[in-house]
């Protein structure tokens, strides 16, 4: 538990090696803590299906930090649940392209 255990740090041994977080990695505040402690990297296979929504929180955690204002995302029309994964997340629909080709 990265909450109760913060005094684990993994500063020292992260200078040698990477610190990978595995099991205790359960969301975005996890994460964030993880880094503070010294942990270096994510075993994504043990995020509980969360993969996809932890990697979009620490895009978005490292666009803010750099001075970024917002963030935009380009899908395939017919990627139905991709769209859902993004609304969920907050971003909202807000243009539909078409593209064009000409055989020659």
């Amino acid at each position: 538990d990265l909450k109760a255990n913060r005094t684990n740090t993994m500063h020292e041994a992260s200078k040698l090696r990477p610190v990978v977080i595995d099991e205790s990695l359960l969301d975005q505040e996890s994460l964030i803590i993880a880094r503070e402690m010294g942990y270096t990297g994510a075993a994504l296979k043990a995020c509980k299906g969360q993969s996809q929504s932890l990697l979009l929180a620490a895009a978005e955690e490292w666009a803010r930090k750099h001075g970024c204002k917002g963030m935009s995302v380009r899908s395939n029309v017919i990627r139905e649940r991709a769209h859902q994964f993004y609304e969920r997340h907050g971003y909202e629909h807000f243009k539909t392209q078409k593209s064009f080709r000409k055989p020659l």
